[in-house]
């Protein structure tokens, strides 16, 4: 009897491929093969799911490998393709503190065939470029698990993709940096920290875990901490120059982040909490007619940025008890002061920046009219440059 031949990953690939060709073949295939697909059916299920989601864009070489490889790893799962392949929950979690717990067991003890398990499917992800995951894996899996396509909701993603090119750019270099640290075992530590190197160039582009596992990463290189502190401390600079109001960090996969990161996070939030105190506590004094401690201490630590974000964002029916209000505070300054220290000047600072914002016109008016006709009037003027000496 003769030997059977078997199909071998490559073969396969090319057979399901003519008959469902793919623009993006080349990048499919690399995952495809990663992967062991054999099974000529479930290839051309997944180079289908690829179509649907990729459709007919032309996606430059760093935004194929930062989609393809997790469509195919996902569709794989989904259509039973691999073989004592990962779960959807396993693979959706890779670079978690679930998935990082693996790393600190006990080495002494013998691994389970649960850990073993895992540890191959931490592979197999390493193999693929895929060290964390985002929106985009969530709606990949809910298509697969759905059988429904919602172009409205995947395509934004992928045009944001797209439109990111430096950012996408920047996280296949993190991607590959990643990998060679993995599983390059013939590279010396100084190679890994030359290529570092280039990394905190790139912070900014870059999201906040994949710095955090950097981080993680270099710290277990000589002389890679510094270089890893340098990464996390770039991306809190960008951060911060872009001055958000708000931060969503619910963090639904729970992956590891760098406690500056989070520290940084719950400032900005902890701010915008100061706002919206600065409101609540404006709008008791109105209901009221008075107030207590804590009112006092909200109205003295007010900022004119906190000012302004209530003035831009508050109920238009608010918004003119509050302005009225917050004026016959200013003009009986000598009294409020001695409870809200320099709240009612830096309430006036906030109206005169929005006075003086023409992306602002309507409220601008508003403001202007409404200190018309009062000694507060000068105030909204924007002071005049000193000449220099």
């Amino acid at each position: 009897m003769s030997p059977r031949m078997l199909t071998t990953p490559e073969e396969a690939f090319a057979i399901a491929v003519e008959l469902f060709p793919s623009r993006h073949a080349e990048s499919i295939k690399r995952a495809s093969v990663a992967c062991g697909l054999t099974n000529i059916r479930i290839i051309g299920k997944v180079i289908k799911a690829a179509n649907r989601i990729l459709g007919d864009r032309a996606l430059e070489d760093a935004l194929l490998a930062r989609v393809v490889p997790s469509i195919v790893l996902f569709a794989a799962i989904h259509y039973k393709g691999l073989e004592d392949g990962p779960d959807f929950q396993f693979a959706l979690s890779i670079g978690s503190p679930s998935d990082w717990k693996d790393f600190v067991k006990d080495e002494n003890k013998e691994p389970t065939e649960e850990e073993k398990h895992r540890a191959k499917w931490r592979l197999l992800m390493n193999e693929l470029g895929i060290h964390g995951c985002d929106e985009f894996e969530a709606l990949v899996v809910e298509f697969l698990e759905s059988g429904l396509f919602d172009a409205s909701r995947l395509a934004p993603i992928i045009d944001r993709y797209a439109a990111e090119r430096q950012h996408v750019e920047a996280r296949e270099k993190a991607s590959q940096f990643l990998f060679k640290v993995f599983w390059d075992h013939r590279i010396g530590d100084a190679q890994l920290l030359e290529m570092a190197s280039e990394l905190p160039a790139i912070a900014s582009f870059l999201d906040p875990y994949v710095c955090s596992e950097l981080d993680r990463a270099l710290a277990d290189i000589p002389g890679g901490k510094s270089i890893g502190q340098e990464i996390v401390d770039g991306w809190i600079v960008s951060f911060k120059a872009q001055k958000h109001k708000h931060v969503n960090d619910e963090n639904p996969f729970n992956r590891p982040l760098h406690e500056a990161i989070t520290a940084e996070f719950a400032a900005v939030n902890a701010q915008a909490q100061g706002r919206t105190t600065v409101l609540d506590t404006c709008m008791y004094i109105i209901e009221n007619n008075g107030w207590g401690t804590m009112h006092e201490v909200a109205m003295k630590g007010a900022t004119s940025a906190d000012f302004e974000f209530a003035i831009r964002n508050m109920e238009i029916e608010k918004l003119r008890r509050f302005l009225r209000r917050m004026i016959e505070m200013r003009l009986q300054r000598q009294t409020y002061d001695l409870h809200f220290g320099t709240a009612t000047e830096r309430f006036v600072d906030a109206c005169r920046s929005i006075a003086n914002d023409p992306a602002s016109s309507r409220l601008a008016g508003l403001i202007k009219r409404l200190f018309a006709g009062t000694t507060l009037a000068s105030e909204l003027v924007l002071p005049q440059a000193q000449p220099p000496t």
